[in-house]
């Protein structure tokens, strides 16, 4: 069975931080899955970025 929880989930609080925390993950080799659209439930404007 795949486990496809999240490992964590971050927020961050500006777009600087989000650079940060992406490069962090390039950085250490560590998938990383960065999904948007506000409030929207709907997967259609989710992004997977692999680092």
């Amino acid at each position: 069975m795949i486990d496809r929880r999240p490992g964590k989930i971050l927020q961050p609080a500006s777009a600087d931080d989000l650079a940060a925390k992406g490069n962090r993950a390039r950085d250490h080799g560590t998938l990383l899955a960065i999904r948007g659209g506000g409030h929207s439930a709907s997967t259609s404007n989710a992004t997977c970025v692999e680092a």
